[in-house]
């Protein structure tokens, strides 16, 4: 597998170069054959020191050449998708993206942290459709949400950084030695410091200064400065120093992630305006103040219960206060870090899922590539997987549907199991490029599922159709049917308490889409169902009361003509098709 891989890599951001490190680490661990090249600012380093091809980030040709020889591009965590700093680089990100579309490659999204962003229209038609995005916060996730952003997935995770471990104590020891830096006063504090956005002039400069007198004085402490940013930190960090009536450490080696890691483990507090290096404290427990130039840095310092101030409007003797309160509490992190790293691993998990997946992306909806033997292997793995599982089928028509209505598109993206019904879907794999292994009809799979609880003696619910069409069904079906119920009724929570009663393995739901869909998915946890397939109007047809298309037509794959033939009223219906089909056309030509 062939990963091209973009973000800050390269430019001498240390919080960057921790993403990368750890998105390499979790993405080798899990996939044993891959073939990693990575966009960079210096790819001779970026090369040498991760094991991977790398080329320069501006160089187009090269850049095309790999993202067309590519299986899947990803963009690599960190505030990448923004433009209040630079409205070039959200640009640059968003023609990557736009050139994996148009490639038509796998595209991910990895631990972003989305906005501020003022180019919504442009960040929107770029992220829609998109296979996976994860973000680290929920700002981020409302952002997308308020944008209506349609892609595979998207979930709220954390930053990837979390992946990464503390190093232990001798190996830190060593580098804190080379750096020249001892606790010989009570405290250890660390400063990471950079050049706000806004326009700050020397005031703010001898303001920060009398800050770090102050706690050398004052808190008997000892000054180190982390440099997160080479050279652009060093160059704030002189001025800093120039201004300072004692002297102070400045850690002057460009280190690794984990390097870094270490020394800050070793800290007794850190006073951070670079979001790693607050990151890094709470991942070595190590009480933080956040210094607010952008909202990033309020948003992660309250989520780990650490305090913060805005850093453009404070003034010196505020910092004092703040930095005093931090000292002497010793307040530690709140945060359950253990919880945090899971949801890193997540960004690799989903990251993972999406780069093996045989789904095939139609217009955002991720549709299950498997022929009706693997299909069935498949549901019947999740009838004895622990909690519980949906199996959708989409055709055009849910497609369409799920085109304005975001919350269809999730539960068809997230379902366990969605294979491909219709000879639409067929058709637009072909031109898309991806043909389907084969068409998956609900009735058909639903049959299978039937035989297979007869054979294993497991209870199956019928929920769905006019009033006595369930209880038709049960009787043709010959299998252990544990309950039966009309689909008209108003009551949710009676249909819900009699499911819960019966206890089915299998719950079978035909209220047409997307209601059933919707309906499975609100009441899924309450039902604790292992197996639950939503069957649009298959109780009709078992039932005897509507007719199927002869085997023959289904076989032509004209069963649509049946349909029509049989019940002229749904011709306004079968117009869904070719719209379809001209959305998928166009979306092939990179018409998104």
């Amino acid at each position: 597998m062939k990963l091209l891989i973009a973000g800050f890599y390269g430019c001498g951001n240390l919080g960057d170069e921790a993403i990368l490190e750890a998105m390499l680490s979790g993405i080798r661990s899990r996939i044993s054959s891959v073939d990693i090249t990575v966009l960079s600012e210096k790819p001779y380093e970026t090369k040498e020191c991760y094991n991977v091809r790398s080329i320069q980030r501006f160089k187009y040709a090269q850049i095309i050449k790999n993202m067309f020889q590519c299986d899947a591009f990803i963009l690599g965590g960190g505030g990448l998708l923004q433009d209040s700093t630079s409205k070039r680089s959200l640009f640059y990100y968003l023609m990557l993206i736009k050139l994996a579309k148009f490639f038509r490659k796998k595209i991910a999204l990895i631990g972003q942290g989305i906005g501020p962003v003022e180019s919504k229209k442009q960040l929107k038609r770029a992220l829609d459709n998109v296979h996976i995005i994860t973000v680290r916060d929920v700002e981020s996730l409302k952002l997308l949400k308020e944008m209506g952003v349609r892609a595979g997935k998207i979930a709220l995770t954390a930053d990837l950084s979390f992946l990464l471990n503390v190093p232990a104590n001798e190996n830190t020891q060593k580098l804190l030695d080379l750096e020249g830096i001892k606790k010989c006063k009570a405290r250890l504090i660390g400063i990471s410091i950079r050049m706000p956005i806004e326009h700050v002039d020397a005031v703010k400069y001898l303001e920060f200064a009398a800050l770090c007198d102050h706690l050398i004085m004052e808190k008997d402490a000892s000054i180190v400065f982390l440099v997160f940013d080479h050279p652009d930190d060093m160059e704030v960090v002189n001025r800093i120093l120039g201004y300072m009536k004692y002297p102070a450490h400045i850690v002057l080696r460009q280190c690794k992630p984990s390097d870094m890691l270490g020394i800050i483990s070793r800290l007794d507090a850190v006073i951070g305006m670079r979001l790693h290096s607050l990151i890094f404290s709470a991942m070595a427990n190590i009480p933080s103040l956040g210094l607010i130039y952008d909202p990033k840095i309020e948003i992660f310092q309250r989520m780990v219960g650490q305090p913060s101030i805005d850093f453009a409007n404070a003034t010196k003797e505020n910092l004092m206060v703040e930095a005093d309160k931090l000292i002497d509490g010793h307040k530690k992190g709140s945060c359950d870090l253990t919880d945090l790293r899971n949801k890193a691993y997540k960004n690799i998990d989903m990251l993972v899922e999406a780069l093996t997946s045989r789904k095939v992306d139609i217009l955002g909806v991720g549709v299950d590539n498997f022929p009706m033997d693997e299909a069935v292997h498949k549901a019947t793995e999740l009838l004895y997987k622990k909690s519980h599982h949906l199996i959708v089928t989409p055709n055009p028509e849910m497609i369409m549907a799920a085109q304005k209505d975001m919350d269809l598109m999730n539960i068809i993206n997230n379902a366990s199991l969605a294979p491909a019904d219709g000879v639409g879907l067929m058709i637009a794999g072909r031109l898309i490029g991806r043909r389907f292994k084969g068409r998956v009809a609900g009735i058909d799979l639903m049959m299978k599922l039937v035989e297979i609880a007869k054979a294993r003696d497991l209870k199956i619910f019928l929920f769905g159709g006019a009033d006595g069409v369930a209880e038709e069904a049960a009787k043709k079906l010959g299998a252990n049917v544990v309950g039966c119920h009309f689909g008209y009724e108003l009551n949710d929570q009676k249909v819900a308490e009699k499911i819960k009663k019966a206890a089915p393995d299998i719950l079978f739901v035909g209220l047409g889409s997307p209601k059933q869909e919707k309906w499975a998915v609100k009441h899924m946890k309450e039902l604790n169902v292992p197996l639950i397939m939503c069957i649009g109007g298959s109780l009709d047809v078992i039932s005897g009361r509507v007719k199927r298309a002869p085997v023959v037509m289904r076989k032509m794959g004209i069963e649509w003509l049946w349909r029509l033939m049989t019940e002229p009223r749904r011709w306004k219906r079968m117009l869904v098709l070719p719209v379809f089909l001209i959305k998928v056309l166009r979306s092939r030509l990179g018409g998104y």
